[in-house]
């Protein structure tokens, strides 16, 4: 049998040993940015190698790969789980001061925070127009009786906006449809606005931004989402929302190459941490049931 080189020995050693001195525990470079670790198996060692493959050199990069990690998101804590997602949050959900502006533009939901938030601008006096846009979709479709266009504006008349100052479309069955068929109800209706203040799903505004950047880029338009903490706007199993984020960073990437959105430049930290996430939401063993959110091919935006 050929002895291993000795160079390949001392490295070996190295990394074992730094191994031991963390007690069994590794971080993954994703795992190191966000300020956690996981629980991991010991490498194996081949022929005196650590079988990290051909990133052995970057022992941290590598052992990100080859560890079978078993924390999963729903054994996470409160705080964990925050601060693993909070780079991708912080990313999607932009929010701008709002100014004056000629319309309130409201994307369609079944988070009834989407009209309330309106309201509050539309009361302190922003703008004097709301633009509701919105059909019955996946998520609202056994919610509402209508399309969502119109429970929010039921919303927005309870919250005090004149039925007069609200104007509706509901056949938009995304967020490129809520533009460029919001846009064209306002110019049927008279009003051509050069100004708006966009309100959504706070994990949606990044993505409502580019489309307007890219379909009506006269408009300036300003991000204005429900205020509230990344924990306070769980709208579904911990695990389902931490999918929603990570498919959301993919939506960016797929209809920006498209061009049906400005192209959005995700930052190298926010990237990790959806990694990281996906990772984490990846099955123990082989399932034969259908994939996590993260993982299908995303619809129109």
């Amino acid at each position: 049998m050929h002895s291993a080189h000795p160079m390949s020995r001392t490295r070996a050693a190295r990394t074992a040993g730094a191994h031991r001195s963390t007690g069994g525990m590794e971080l993954g470079d994703a795992g190191m940015a966000l300020g956690w670790g996981v629980d991991c198996e010991r490498p194996k060692v081949v022929s005196g190698i650590i079988a990290y493959g051909p990133a052995a050199f970057d022992r941290r990069a590598a052992a990100a790969r080859a560890m079978k990690i078993r924390v999963r998101i729903d054994g996470l804590g409160s705080e964990e789980y925050a601060r693993l997602l909070q780079p991708i949050w912080s990313y999607l959900c932009r929010s701008d001061p709002p100014v004056p502006s000629d319309v309130i533009f409201v994307f369609g939901s079944r988070a009834l925070e989407v009209p309330r938030r309106a309201a509050q601008l539309f009361a302190a006096g922003w703008a004097p127009l709301v633009l509701v846009s919105g059909r019955a979709g996946p998520m609202t479709e056994r919610v509402f009786d209508r399309p969502e266009a119109l429970v929010f504006k039921d919303e927005l008349v309870r919250r005090g906006v004149p039925a007069a100052a609200i104007v509706t479309e509901v056949d938009a069955g995304n967020t490129l449809e809520n533009v460029r068929f919001g846009m064209a109800v306002l110019a049927a209706a008279g009003h051509r606005p050069r100004s708006a203040l966009l309100v959504a799903k706070a994990f949606a505004m990044r993505r409502c931004l580019a489309t307007f950047a890219r379909q009506h880029s006269g408009v300036k338009a300003r991000g204005c989402p429900p205020a509230g903490a990344l924990l306070d706007h769980l709208d579904r199993s911990r695990a389902d929302f931490a999918a929603r984020l990570v498919a959301e960073i993919r939506r960016l990437d797929v209809y920006g190459a498209a061009g049906d959105i400005a192209p959005c430049a995700v930052p190298p930290a926010v990237r990790v941490a959806a990694r990281e996430t996906a990772r984490l939401l990846e099955p123990r063993r082989p399932s034969t049931g259908p994939r996590p959110e993260s993982a299908r091919a995303p619809r129109r935006p």
